[in-house]
């Protein structure tokens, strides 16, 4: 079958690769690519972010995992498998046991070195997708599969293109479907210098998050409600700077190399079925990345 995947992000191009594997003829059509796009500016941990709890959420963020854990093991795919640590105030939070279950085996496990002001907290190996490496290979795959990709023009109307068509634009599906439940979620972000600290960090209280890569450590973050505008606030990421050492002692919050904030194209629920022609895939928030593989293997099943 011949298919237009549109969108360039992360769950595009995820999509995108899932349906040429299962022998369709794919094309790819995005306005913008790597690294002009939300996705780049993704921290990009697997960790099921404000989602639905639900067991057919629970089934893409388990293949997501299971995929992204053969991925790791390809070198310059920028996928690794790291520990992820995350601390809370209060106690045992136990909202998290529902997608924890996704994981192998249920390989978590509570931590007793806490630091100071937390009163439990746990860890589990996750998949930490480095944006800038791994971006670009989920790119020169399609390109190695001899995948067109058109770049470089905004789409106003399913009607310009023939086919069957699978919309993965995110935020600009507000304005493409008339969709008044996508909201933009603005993130904030700070990227230091690389450091060692060898895990990532999450104060389950607070969006705040310490993620080591190999281009700096990303510090994060917020959740803005309906924000607009791609631009960060000093006051803000000096806050953001502020907590780190909380979760991180020993961090070094002086040496910031950029700060940057993306829109997370948040819905209510995903947005994803077929209406006619179109496959609807979007408002993954910002789950896209845990929910990708998964996600795209469910496009696959209503394409068939």
């Amino acid at each position: 079958m011949d298919i237009t995947v549109l969108g360039g992000g992360v769950i595009g191009l995820t999509t995108a690769l899932k349906l040429q594997a299962e022998g369709h003829r794919v094309t790819l059509r995005t306005w913008k690519v790597h690294p002009d796009i939300t996705s780049e500016r993704a921290a990009a941990f697997w960790s099921p972010y404000r989602i639905g709890e639900d067991e057919r959420t629970f089934s893409w963020i388990a293949e997501t995992y299971r995929e992204l854990e053969k991925i790791s093991r390809i070198p310059g795919s920028g996928v690794s498998m790291i520990p992820l640590r995350k601390y809370l105030r209060d106690g045992e939070d136990t909202t998290d046991r529902w997608w924890l279950r996704a994981v192998p085996d249920e390989k978590y496990s509570p931590l007793t070195d806490l630091p100071a002001g937390f009163a439990a907290g746990w860890t589990v190996a996750v998949p930490l997708m480095e944006t800038p490496v791994y971006l670009p290979y989920l790119m020169k795959r399609l390109l190695s599969a001899g995948v067109p990709i058109h770049t470089g023009q905004q789409l106003r109307s399913f009607d310009e293109l023939e086919g069957t068509l699978v919309n993965c634009t995110g935020l600009g599906s507000r304005e493409l479907c008339n969709d008044p439940g996508v909201i933009p979620i603005r993130g904030q972000i700070a990227l230091l210098s690389p450091q060692t600290v060898g895990a990532i960090v999450v104060d389950a209280d607070t969006p705040t998050y310490i993620v080591p890569r190999a281009d700096g450590c990303v510090v994060g973050g917020t959740y803005e409600r309906g924000q607009e505008q791609e631009t960060t606030d000093p006051a803000t990421i000096a806050a953001i700077l502020e907590r780190a050492p909380g979760l991180a002692p020993g961090i070094d919050t002086t040496r910031v190399l950029r700060t940057y904030a993306g829109l997370r194209p948040y819905r209510s629920s995903v947005r994803l079925e077929r209406d006619g022609r179109v496959i609807h895939h979007y408002g993954h928030g910002g789950a896209g990345f845990t929910l990708s593989w998964g996600a795209a293997a469910e496009v696959a099943r209503l394409v068939r």
